[in-house]
C-alpha cells in the first residue's frame, strides 16, 4: 500500500466486512436520528417561543447555512470517499480548498447581507449572516475529516460526535432563550454544534494538514461537479420558495409555510439520509460486480413506503390538532399547509432513492439533466403558486412533484431494469396502509371529542394499529419475505468502498 495513503487514518475495517456493514449501519442511524430529534425539538421550541412574526428570521438563516455548506463542500466529499485510494497530500489539498472557500463566501456574506435584509423585508437578519459568516471556517474545517471517517465506514465515531454536540447544542439553545429570548438563540446554537463537530473530528481523525497542492484535485472534478450541481439545484427548490414567499407574502406567512415544511421534511429527511448512505455504495458494489440491482432497489421501495406513506398519512389527517398541541394556537394557520407538504413528503420518500441509485451506477450524467429539468419544473410551479398564498405555493409544489414522478419511474425502468409493474406493486402495500390510516383517525374524530392532545395520541396509536393490521392480513408474505431478504443482504453485504455523505444524498427529484 502507498505509504502517503490515508487507508488506516481512521483504523481500517477491512478485516471484517459484515460486521463492518452491520455496525455502520446502526451507528449511522444512531447519529443521524440523535440530529434531527434535536432539529425537531429546537425548531418546536423556537417557534412556540418566537412566534410567527420573529420565526421568519430562523427560516432564512437556515436557508443560508444550507447552501453554504453545500458550496464549501463543492462535491469533494464523493471522491475522498468513492476513490480507490487516496492520499494525505490530497486530504490537503481538498481542506485548503474548503478552507479558501470558507473565507471566500464568508467575505461575500458579509457583503451583500444589508442587500439581503432589505430585498427579503428582514432587516434584522443582517447581523444574523454576519455571525454566520465568521464561522463558515468551522464547518470547511469538519468536511475532510467526516469523509475520512465515512471511507472507513466509522460511523461511530460520527455518531458519538455528532450525539454530544446536539446535546451541547441544546444546552446552548437553552441558556440562550433564558438568557436573550430571542433568534440569536438559535444562532448560538449553530456555531455551538459546529464547534463541537469540528473539534470533535480533528481530534478523533488527525487528518493531514492543509496544503496548496491543489493540481491533485483535478481529476476528481467532474464526478464531484457534477453531484454538486445536482445537489444545488436540489437546495434552490427546496429553498427558493422560502425565499419567494418571504419577499413576496412577508415574515409571518414565510414562518408558517416555514414550519410546516420543516415539520414534514424532518422524517423524510431521516429516512433519506439513513437509506441512501447504504444504498449508494451497495448499489456501486452490485454494479461493479455486473450484477443487476433491481431487485434491490424494488426491496427498498417496498420497505420503504410501507413505513413512510402510513406515517405521511397519519401526518396530513392529522394536521390541525398536530399543530395546536405541538406548536399552540399562535400557529393553526400553518396546518392546511403542513397537510399538502405531507402528501409531497410521501412521494419524495420513494422518488429521492433515484439519486443514490443512479450515483451507484455511475449514471450522474443523468442525475445532473434529470436535476435540471425538475428544477425548472418545480420553481416554476412555486412561483405560479404564490398568487394563491403559502397554500397555493404547497399545492403547485406537490403537483409538480406528482408530474415529474412518471419520468423518475422510466429513468429506474431504463437504466435498472425495474418495470413499471413491480415500481406499483413496491408501492402498494404502503398505499393501502394509508388508506385506512385516513379512515381511522377521520373516524375517530367524527365518534369523540377528545380535544388536540387525546385525539392526537389515541389518533396515533389508532392508526399504527390499523397500519400493521392491513400489513399483516394483505401484505404479509411479500413484506415479511423482503423484511428477511433485506436482513440477509444485510449480512453478506461489506461497505469498505464508503458511504454518502448528507450533501450527496439530494438531487432535485
Amino acid at each position: 500500500m502507498n505509504r502517503d495513503s490515508v487507508a488506516d487514518l481512521a483504523g481500517s475495517n477491512g478485516s471484517n466486512g459484515s460486521n463492518v456493514a452491520k455496525k455502520g449501519v446502526f451507528w449511522n442511524a444512531i447519529g443521524i436520528l440523535t440530529r434531527q430529534f434535536f432539529l425537531v425539538v429546537s425548531s418546536i421550541l423556537l417557534a412556540r417561543i418566537l412566534g410567527p412574526e420573529s420565526y421568519a428570521i430562523v427560516a432564512l438563516a437556515g436557508v443560508y447555512t444550507a447552501f453554504a455548506t453545500l458550496l464549501l463542500d463543492q462535491g469533494l466529499t464523493s471522491p475522498l470517499i468513492s476513490k480507490k485510494e487516496i492520499t494525505r497530500n490530497f486530504v490537503g489539498a481538498a481542506t485548503t480548498l474548503n478552507i479558501l472557500s470558507a473565507i471566500a463566501i464568508a467575505l461575500l456574506t458579509v457583503a451583500l447581507a444589508p442587500i439581503a435584509g432589505r430585498a427579503l423585508g428582514v432587516p434584522a437578519l443582517e447581523p444574523v449572516l454576519c455571525l454566520f459568516a465568521v464561522a463558515l471556517p468551522l464547518k470547511a474545517l469538519s468536511i475532510a475529516p467526516r469523509a475520512i471517517l465515512a471511507r472507513s465506514v466509522n460511523f461511530k465515531i460520527q455518531a458519538i460526535i455528532d450525539v454530544v454536540s446536539s446535546i451541547i447544542g441544546g444546552i446552548v439553545l437553552i441558556i440562550s432563550i433564558m438568557a436573550t429570548g430571542n433568534y440569536w438563540s438559535f444562532v448560538y446554537q449553530v456555531i455551538a454544534v459546529d464547534a463541537c463537530v469540528a473539534l470533535g473530528l480533528i481530534l478523533s481523525v488527525k487528518p493531514p494538514l492543509p496544503n496548496f497542492r491543489l493540481n491533485l484535485l483535478s481529476g476528481s472534478f467532474m464526478y464531484g461537479g457534477r453531484v454538486l450541481i445536482s445537489n444545488l439545484l436540489s437546495y434552490g427548490v427546496q429553498n427558493v420558495d422560502n425565499i419567494l414567499v418571504g419577499r413576496y407574502l412577508g415574515p409571518v406567512e414565510l414562518s408558517y409555510y416555514s414550519v410546516a415544511y420543516r415539520l414534514v421534511t424532518t422524517p423524510v429527511q431521516l429516512v433519506g439520509q439513513i437509506v441512501s448512505r447504504v444504498l449508494f455504495p451497495v448499489t456501486a458494489r452490485y454494479h461493479n460486480q455486473n450484477k443487476p440491482v433491481d431487485g434491490l432497489v424494488g426491496r427498498v421501495i417496498l420497505i420503504t413506503s410501507s413505513v413512510m406513506l402510513p406515517s405521511m398519512a397519519f401526518i396530513a389527517v392529522s394536521a390541525q390538532d398536530l399543530v395546536q398541541a405541538v406548536l399552540g394556537a399562535d400557529w393553526s394557520s400553518a396546518a392546511l399547509t403542513l397537510a399538502i407538504f405531507a402528501i409531497a413528503g410521501a412521494r419524495q420518500t420513494i422518488t429521492t432513492l433515484n439519486s443514490p441509485v443512479l450515483m451507484g451506477i455511475d449514471r450522474t450524467d443523468i442525475l445532473l439533466k434529470f436535476s435540471m429539468l425538475a428544477a425548472s419544473v418545480q420553481v416554476s410551479a412555486i412561483v405560479f403558486g404564490l398568487q394563491w398564498g403559502i397554500n397555493g405555493v404547497a399545492v403547485c409544489y406537490t403537483t409538480a412533484g406528482f408530474i415529474l414522478t412518471p419520468l423518475i419511474m422510466r429513468i429506474q425502468k431504463r437504466t435498472i431494469g425495474l418495470s413499471y409493474r413491480r415500481q406499483m406493486a413496491a408501492v402498494l402495500p404502503g398505499l393501502h396502509c394509508a388508506f385506512w390510516v385516513v379512515v381511522a383517525y377521520l373516524v375517530l374524530g367524527w365518534i369523540t371529542n377528545f380535544g388536540p392532545y387525546i385525539t392526537l395520541l389515541t389518533g396515533l396509536i389508532l392508526c399504527l394499529l390499523s397500519a400493521v393490521l392491513v400489513l399483516w392480513a394483505c401484505h404479509r408474505s411479500s413484506i415479511g419475505s423482503e423484511f428477511e431478504t433485506a436482513l440477509k443482504l444485510r449480512k453478506r453485504r461489506s461497505l469498505n468502498n464508503g458511504a454518502v455523505s448528507d450533501s450527496d444524498s439530494g438531487g432535485a427529484i
